[in-house]
């Protein structure tokens, strides 16, 4: 059995592993590369896994997280085990070569020790979570006054909250809403509607929108979630009503929806400082966690700028 079909049974079977690095969502945000994994196996358990997704650049490959994917790297079986760097030395001599690496741990991840002995840069990043989501009432006594303040708005504006929103829709907002900023969007509405039907299929995914009276979108959020935390890797705002109250709204009920399904929400927060702001004043914590990269060898890199 391959490495691959034992991790698929493996991930079956044990909870803790991040819905980033499930075989499921990795089937479904791959389609401009493959994925695969690595296992560190021990009297036949398996104490350690490596996914990875590799992509071509003209003529290199390169190891990335794959869209709207905000964390790979390993997962032990026990962070606190001593053994763990035995571990990691195993996954990350047995990747295929590439001549880029780059993927964000997990912020449970606490030791970069692991990653710098193996030849690896670690820059620390950071992201906002609040913890044990099943208080509303505390969360929402957490928020800032701003925040508070936006509430209240988005309460005079009668907004509404739709919990059903078709991935169709999302693209087209989002799309619309970078257009407005003169940005470009990083997928296709294939990609979205794929990702989707995957979360959906295994109750790990919705999309959220909130309207005014006349249906007319000013806020929407794509949510996943796994057994610990749900994740924000969509947010759009229509810039047009940005006073309305409509993204703190979007939040609190999307966090609202959440209770019960995961026990954390996680923003995964910018390093933009206005963005990080932003997530920060909905009353969170700020956890680190790191970004790991490899070029091999070191002269590539001003081929792949």
């Amino acid at each position: 059995m391959s490495d691959k079909d034992k991790y698929k049974h493996y991930t079956k079977n044990n909870d803790d592993i991040p819905i980033f690095s499930r075989p499921w969502w990795l089937d479904a945000v791959s389609d401009e590369g493959y994925w695969d994994v690595i296992l560190y196996e021990k009297n036949n358990n398996i104490y350690g896994s490596l996914p990875f997704f590799i992509k071509k650049k003209n003529i290199f490959e390169l190891s990335l997280l794959p869209r709207l994917t905000q964390k790979l790297g390993p997962h032990f079986a026990d962070n606190e085990l001593n053994d763990n760097q035995i571990i990691f030395s195993y996954l990350s001599k047995n990747l295929p070569y590439t001549f880029y690496f780059d993927q964000n741990c997990h912020h449970t991840i606490n030791n970069q020790k692991i990653f710098i002995n193996e030849g690896f840069a670690v820059k620390n990043m950071r992201t906002c979570i609040i913890e044990d989501i099943k208080n509303i009432n505390e969360i929402k006594r957490n928020f800032s006054k701003n925040r508070k303040y936006d509430l209240n708005k988005a309460k005079e504006n009668k907004l509404n909250t739709n919990f059903n929103v078709n991935p169709n829709l999302f693209y087209e907002e989002h799309f619309k809403n970078l257009k407005k900023r003169g940005l470009k969007i990083n997928y296709s509405r294939d990609f979205i509607n794929r990702l989707f039907d995957a979360c959906t299929q295994n109750k790990s995914g919705k999309i959220i929108g909130v309207y005014d009276n006349s249906d007319k979108y000013l806020a929407l959020c794509f949510i996943v979630w796994d057994s610990q935390y749900a994740y924000l890797i969509g947010l759009t705002t229509n810039s047009d009503n940005l006073k309305t109250g409509a993204s703190s709204l979007l939040i609190l009920n999307s966090i609202n929806y959440l209770i019960g399904k995961t026990k954390n929400f996680d923003f995964e927060g910018s390093m933009d400082e206005n963005i990080y702001k932003f997530y920060n004043s909905f009353g969170t914590i700020t956890k680190n966690y790191f970004k790991i990269k490899r070029i091999k060898p070191s002269f590539m890199k001003v081929f792949l700028r």
